[in-house]
């Protein structure tokens, strides 16, 4: 019997009928387009025929069995292919080549993050490094630095999801974590309400390596703290930042030695009535701080400027949710200058700190839902505007022509962001808008922000203001809420975009 040969490319035989073969024609078409009934000839024949083909669709319907058999043979040769490829290339890749040292350096990069941010040894990049490959695992486990971010949540659910997680599992996962970062320093974030007594015992046993902290501490292991012997020096510590209850015990005689601080947070919630004091605060090395952040209400005018007498070389100060305390009597004429500072931010506070301040060199100012604003930002601005390069005010509360004078006190103002409605209207939008030889405001802003729609006569005024300030070197970037309505349609924006090169974005 001769051997049945296969073709070469796709292994179907050379023997086999070919598929493109003439297929049966029917007997009598005429009978088909008509009703007319078969003779007792033609019925036959039409049976014959039906037999005929239907054997013809069974040799069809096989040798597409036969082809997709082949078919799937040869995609999974094909896919077996591309992993080998896959698996070369892989083999190939630059990154293996890396030296440890440099490996090293990446993971250490990888697993930095902010301070507030909240432990989970699911996602953590320190915990998924060492599961990628025994390589990875070993380099990860010797660089300490990798280690260093240690964060304790508020409850345990952050950990693992659904399930809550004892004191003791933590405790384990945090002695294992210090154990891995050997000597390197440490950013410290635990602001659990209530953790065990061993976690903090455990934090405060390597306070000699702690760089950046953000700490809650109950009353009760504040008194056991003060005798701790590790709580004496704290010879690396630079960022610190309080988070307890204002209770019976000081927290801050824990950090008298600290002769690298520059970042200081303060920010209690009292767990009495009455006016606060910031006393506790002395007790720090003030006058190296360069970052300071108080949060909390009925703080006094005094205290507040008692505070920053003592911070001469501030460079960035933020009040939040302070509210000024109703007992308040403090001299409205005493004023204090901060030469150093170049930001200042108001995070729903009283604003009435502004009246005694002098900030020659200020280049930020931010204030976000003001508790209260009275008249003292054009006189703040009066005596700092001329360096001020960035200005936020979302729903301050002041009014049109206050506003106007505020920005013609800052003619160096680069970034303008405004979130207050009642300013967007067609006379605010000419009082922005840029005409030659003529002294406008704000003449360097390169950003500016809006918020809230406009409306119908806002809208057009924005498109005349935007083309105003669209020369070399002015405006670039524009972001405002909701679409602006009236004859400024979306090709007019689009013409700006194309035209002058204009980043405009829209927020819903």
């Amino acid at each position: 019997m001769a051997a049945v040969t296969a073709c070469p490319r796709c292994g179907f035989p050379d023997s086999a009928p070919e598929i493109t073969a003439a297929l049966p024609t029917s007997v009598y078409p005429h009978l088909r387009r008509s009703n007319a009934a078969p003779s007792e000839s033609q019925h036959k024949e039409f049976l014959r025929e039906i037999e005929t083909t239907t054997i013809a669709i069974s040799e069809i319907e096989d040798k597409m069995s036969r082809l997709a058999d082949v078919w799937n043979d040869l995609a999974a040769q094909r896919q077996t292919l591309l992993d080998l490829v896959s698996d070369d290339r892989k083999v190939l890749s630059p990154f293996r080549t890396l030296p440890n040292e440099l490996l090293s350096e990446i993971f250490v990069r990888c697993a930095e993050r902010e301070l507030s941010h909240k432990w989970n040894p699911r996602t953590d990049p320190e915990w998924v490094l060492v599961q990628v490959c025994s390589r990875w695992r070993a380099v990860a486990i010797s660089t300490p630095p990798v280690w260093c971010h240690i964060s304790i949540p508020d409850s345990p659910e952050p950990l693992v999801q659904y399930r809550r997680i004892s004191s003791a599992v933590v405790e384990g996962l945090l002695s294992f974590q210090l154990e891995r970062s050997a000597e390197a320093p440490l950013a410290v974030n635990c602001t659990a309400r209530f953790p065990s007594r061993e976690i903090i015992k455990t934090l405060f046993s390597v306070a000699h390596r702690w760089q950046d902290v953000r700490l809650h501490i109950p009353d009760s292991d504040i008194r056991d703290l003060q005798t701790h012997p590790s709580t004496t020096s704290f010879p690396q510590l630079r960022t610190l930042i309080l988070c307890n209850e204002w209770g019976r015990e000081d927290p801050c005689t824990l950090f008298k030695r600290t002769p690298l601080l520059e970042e200081l947070g303060f920010g209690f919630h009292s767990l009495f009535r009455g006016p606060r004091t910031l006393q506790p605060l002395h007790a720090l090395h003030l006058s190296q701080i360069r970052k300071l952040s108080l949060k909390g209400r009925r703080y006094q005018t005094k205290h507040i400027l008692s505070v920053l007498r003592s911070t001469p070389d501030l460079v960035e100060l933020s009040l939040d949710d302070y509210t000024q305390d109703s007992t308040d009597t403090f001299n409205r004429s005493t004023s204090i200058t901060l030469r150093h500072l170049r930001t200042l931010s108001f995070h729903g506070s009283d604003t009435v700190i502004l009246c005694h301040l002098t900030v020659p060199d200020l280049q930020e100012l931010t204030i976000n839902f003001p508790t209260r604003f009275a008249d003292e930002l054009s006189a703040f601005l009066t005596r700092t505007g001329s360096s001020l390069t960035h200005l936020t005010l979302r729903d301050a509360g002041i009014d049109r022509k206050t506003l106007f004078h505020a920005l013609s006190l800052t003619p160096c103002l680069r970034y303008l962001v405004l979130y207050s409605s009642g300013y967007k209207d067609q006379q605010f939008m000419r009082a922005l808008t840029c005409r030659p030889g003529e002294q406008n405001l704000v003449p360097s802003l390169v950003s500016l922000e809006l918020g809230e729609p406009f409306g119908y006569e806002g809208g057009a005024s924005l498109v005349e203001m935007l083309r105003s300030r669209c020369a070399p070197g002015s405006l670039r970037s524009v972001k405002f809420q909701g679409w602006p309505t009236g004859p400024s349609d979306p090709l007019a924006f689009h013409t700006l975009r194309r035209d002058q090169g204009l980043d405009i974005r829209l927020v819903d």
